[in-house]
């Protein structure tokens, strides 16, 4: 399915950031100008927080439905864990219990299903949860490889190495104990479950900012091409109308093709609806 045209784009609000839900998994110049999903766990959304008016949980249910994983969570302590984390953002939350399975009958005999359509949105906002917990984790371990090269080249500066020193690696210890963590390449969360998750509760006029380009080459394999985007709209998709620095391409598509689908899902009717996406380039340093 070829792109539309970005004439054709209507943003009715400020870009909402994609995959990540944190602003410090963002570049540093697009912060102030796009605004980041908070999936309603804290008791106020942040400045730069968009949260939806009508989340089916409330921050302290939410807390609670993620209780269960806390102690999974607190036991994320060096990288490899983060599997673990990560791969319930794949699976479903929900079993088929049979109190799940009489409710949905019950349900059933209900014109429009409510109960269903809730569960629906209760279970996505738990994806959301998540995958923001899961992001906590990245940004702790990310802070925490930082403060290891810092201190790691103090170290270096304190014995008079210098960065192109022919000594360093006499000096101090080889690469192999060196600090080098690759959160964001390494240990990617399940974007395709976030965005579908995401899509549940995003205004069909509020555009999706995304600058991963592996993302956007999924997209391209299946046929989602992205084309320049129209300069005279592209500033109604950022906070203030500053256009933040970049190639910008953009494109309209169903949301279930987004989500690497090639058809819509009966149990995701929310992804039927075309969702607008900008892509950011930036020329390799």
């Amino acid at each position: 399915m070829p792109s539309e045209s970005s004439n054709s784009l209507i943003f009715e609000s400020p870009a909402v950031f994609f995959p990540a839900m944190r602003p410090e998994l963002a570049a540093p110049d697009l912060r102030a100008s796009v605004r980041f999903f908070d999936p309603g766990l804290a008791a106020e959304p942040g400045a730069a927080c968009f949260r939806p008016e009508k989340l089916p949980l409330s921050p302290l249910e939410a807390q609670g439905v993620l209780g269960q994983y806390e102690s999974l969570g607190d036991g994320v302590k060096k990288p490899g864990d983060l599997a673990t984390l990560r791969s319930m953002l794949q699976n479903d939350f929900f079993s088929e219990t049979s109190h799940a399975i009489a409710a949905d009958l019950t349900d059933r005999m209900v014109p429009g299903r409510p109960e269903t359509a809730r569960r629906r949105l209760v279970k996505a906002q738990t994806v959301l949860c998540l995958a923001f917990k899961l992001e906590e984790r990245l940004v702790e371990l990310g802070g925490l490889s930082d403060g290891l090269t810092k201190i790691w080249n103090n170290l270096g500066k304190s014995l008079g190495v210098e960065e192109d020193d022919e000594v360093r690696e006499s000096v101090l210890p080889g690469s192999a104990f060196t600090p080098n963590m690759t959160f964001e390449n390494d240990f990617r969360i399940p974007w395709v479950a976030v965005l579908e998750a995401l899509l549940a509760f995003l205004p069909q006029g509020t555009p999706l900012c995304v600058t991963d380009a592996a993302i956007v080459e999924s997209w391209a394999e299946r046929g989602l091409i992205l084309a320049p985007a129209n300069p005279d709209i592209l500033s109604k998709a950022f906070s203030g109308g500053a256009v933040p620095a970049g190639t910008w391409l953009a494109g309209t598509f169903p949301g279930y093709r987004l989500a690497l689908s090639t058809r819509s899902s009966e149990d995701k009717p929310w992804l039927d609806a075309p969702r607008a996406v900008l892509f950011r380039s930036l020329p390799e340093a």
